[in-house]
């Protein structure tokens, strides 16, 4: 008897302890806020990576405008982000010194832009890669079906820069593309330094480039400090034989 009736008490006791637990948990999940719903987030789509490639710029900046940049409801914080994580290689270098602040996401952008998104570097780089672009040695459907595309695509290309091959681009622009391949590497980056000063550039401006160069490195190294001092004593000498032959008469 007193057996039954300790399990009766113990059995009492558990569920007085199940009702105070229940309804412990019942007041905390009426206590504890709502969730919160998500803020504005991205479109579940890879971003695109760009790698410092002058021609995969504008493409790389096309998705990434559509899909970040111009996301009003995204602060520049997390356009910051976003853009620091889709940048390799030679992009990510080129900004790796600005922290990631709202102040400095514009700075990073432009200096994105200005080293890999110029339209006249662009330019240069698809004229090149033509140029450079090997024959197709074997008359096979397949081989003729890539050359095609290769130059329709680059032919394209051009057309969204504003070169349309019918008018806008010129024999300037391949000539200066020409032009640029045969410098010496020194003054390749003097010339690439005057088109960001400058911005459009033409033949005229570019004979005269190089030939104020032909007269700087003529002025510098066209004379050498030995052929001044031959130059001096050669001088020197014929002006000492008119006496010392005047000398020699007056002692005869």
């Amino acid at each position: 008897m007193d057996f039954e009736l300790a399990v009766v008490e113990t059995k009492g006791r558990i569920d007085e302890c199940d009702e105070k637990r229940s309804h412990v948990s019942s007041t905390v999940e009426q206590q504890q806020p709502k969730a919160v719903g998500p803020g504005p987030h991205l479109s579940k789509w890879n971003l695109p990576v760009f790698s410092g490639s002058v021609l995969e710029f504008v493409v790389f900046w096309d998705q990434f405008d559509s899909g970040v940049y111009s996301r009003r409801e995204l602060s520049d914080v997390t356009k910051f982000i976003y853009l620091r994580s889709a940048l390799r290689g030679a992009a990510l270098e080129a900004v790796a010194g600005l922290s990631i602040t709202s102040a400095n996401y514009a700075i990073d952008v432009d200096l994105l832009k200005n080293r890999f998104g110029r339209p006249n570097v662009i330019v240069q780089y698809r004229i090149v890669s033509l140029l450079e672009m090997s024959s197709c040695t074997h008359a096979s459907a397949q081989r003729l079906r890539q050359l095609h595309d290769n130059l329709n695509w680059n032919v394209q290309a051009l057309c969204t820069m504003g070169k349309d091959s019918a008018s806008q681009l010129t024999a300037t622009d391949v000539l200066l593309c020409i032009f640029k391949m045969k410098l010496p590497h020194i003054i390749r980056k003097k010339w690439e330094t005057q088109l960001l000063i400058n911005g459009e550039v033409n033949l005229d401006i570019h004979f005269h480039f190089l030939q104020t160069h032909v007269e700087v490195e003529q002025s510098v190294t066209g004379v050498t400090l030995s052929d001044a001092w031959k130059t001096v004593n050669f001088t020197r000498h014929r002006k000492l034989i008119p006496t010392e032959r005047l000398s020699t008469t007056s002692m005869l």
